[in-house]
């Protein structure tokens, strides 16, 4: 084929995409892994004072919020990956199809398998509709990204009244989960498949639409490259903005966790639900503001140094961290489903992540891509031509530092790259750019290696 797509070599990566999207790795995980020691929903019945407390936590500040956040950074990437292969005159149409429809296989199995919450699946589909969305002017994908919020709020609205109509609730019969989480292969799988499909029915009608909305404005962020030099941000903007987050994504936030404990599918719950996930994006864009500031100090950047790391294994990163967990709380391994307190779940969150920044920066030591992120590459760029030539180095200025000077390096990157080597859940995560080289040190090139499940409350099925 004439034209030429890659992806995104380290050194030209957006270093702090990669780290939104280990941190984001976290909260996934926080929220995911109650689904996994309670079979499908969080549990829903009697806690202790601690037991409280911990399930306040996660539904004030994981919940709902970290599935936001990679849906922002998916179409972040879709536009880098859009005005990398625009520079070049090329269309991403082709190569992007694959790796959607890609995700849609993984996002099958991964939910058959191992987790039937999903999203893999939700951002293939739903990244196809996005695609189509691609020539949408900033303006018109803003006001189509606030009428799928406004039809969300709707479908809340009418569930909630639906439920005054059938105030009783049907209790969930965890014992059943419990037993088939514990059994064989072929009950495990049965089960798993069963959840997988109620899954998608759920998230069709009250997940697609604030995905969709999710991936539209991270695209109008990526066409305004808001995150590619966060350098440059004013510190006073982004103060405000995580200001304004907390204030308004907060309240609702707490509101939610005070109930996240005990939401049974009544009215009352489902219209808290529905106001935490139509907030939710105002406290996850306060995250990305903290995060951002963070970063630009030279402790930030060294401490979030290793997130980064695990950022650009993501999918990778996703994947295993549902394999863990169904080792851990399934017949696949150790059955501890339904035999732990809540409590008890957070550390081994910790565990499983701080293993994860170990990993990531050894693996990376040796490799460029994790081996999910290998094997997408592989279905992204079928029949294309890779690597890019040796010959396309272009020169793009350095990472500014709040001290030290700025420095023109000439780095070799693929210029007409359409999407990066990170994988998904977020799509690309990469553009042309320079790296961090302090005043006092000779110019030279320094990789920063600094790309759904999703949870839900009640009578929902499902995780982050």
């Amino acid at each position: 084929m004439s034209e030429q797509l890659g992806p995104v070599r380290p050194e030209a990566r957006i270093a702090i995409l990669d780290v939104l999207r280990g941190f984001a790795l976290f909260g996934i995980l926080m929220v995911n892994i109650s689904w996994f020691a309670f079979g499908d929903r969080p549990v829903a019945f009697a806690f202790d004072r601690l037991g409280e407390i911990t399930a306040f936590g996660i539904g004030t500040f994981f919940q709902g919020k970290f599935y936001v956040l990679f849906s922002l950074l998916f179409g972040y990437g879709f536009a880098v990956a859009m005005r990398r292969a625009g520079a070049r005159g090329v269309s991403i149409v082709r190569p992007w199809t694959r790796r959607l429809l890609m995700l849609v296989v993984l996002g099958a199995a991964h939910g058959v398998l191992l987790f039937n919450a999903d999203i893999l699946t939700t951002y293939g589909v739903v990244g196809l509709v996005l695609l189509a969305c691609r020539n949408l002017s900033p303006r018109a994908a803003i006001r189509l990204a606030m009428g799928l919020l406004l039809l969300l709020a709707v479908i809340f609205g009418v569930l909630t009244w639906l439920r005054t109509l059938q105030p009783a609730v049907i209790p969930v019969d965890h014992e059943s989960a419990w037993n088939a989480y514990r059994g064989t292969v072929g009950q495990i799988i049965t089960w798993r498949a069963e959840g997988y499909v109620e899954t998608l029915e759920f998230q069709v009608s009250r997940t697609w639409p604030i995905v969709l909305a999710m991936f539209l404005l991270g695209m109008v962020a990526g066409r305004l490259r808001l995150l590619d030099h966060p350098d440059r941000l004013s510190v006073v903007a982004l103060r405000r903005v995580l200001r304004l987050g907390l204030l308004f994504g907060l309240p609702p936030a707490i509101l939610f966790g005070l109930t996240a404990e005990g939401v049974t599918g009544s009215a009352r719950s489902v219209l808290i639900l529905g106001i935490n996930e139509l907030t939710a994006p105002l406290l996850t864009v306060a995250y990305v503001a903290c995060l951002v500031l963070v970063w630009r100090t030279r402790w930030g950047a060294v401490l979030l140094a290793p997130v980064g790391r695990v950022g650009r294994l993501a999918l990778t990163g996703y994947l295993s961290q549902s394999l863990i967990c169904a080792f851990l709380f399934t017949g696949y391994g150790f059955g501890l489903v339904g035999r732990l307190p809540l409590p008890a779940v957070v550390p081994i969150v910790i565990a499983i992540y701080l293993v994860q920044l170990v990993l990531s920066s050894l693996y990376l030591r040796r490799f460029r891509m994790g081996p999910v992120e290998w094997v997408l590459r592989k279905v992204t760029y079928s029949g294309m031509e890779l690597p890019p030539n040796a010959d396309d180095v272009v020169a793009v200025p350095a990472r500014v530092h709040p001290v030290g000077e700025q420095h023109v390096v000439p780095v070799a990157v693929d210029p007409q790259a359409g999407s990066g080597e990170s994988g998904v859940p977020v799509g690309d995560g990469g553009e042309a750019r320079g790296v961090q080289l302090p005043a006092q040190r000779p110019a030279q090139v320094q990789p920063l290696g600094l790309t759904g499940a999703h949870p839900r409350e009640g009578e929902q099925p499902g995780g982050q």
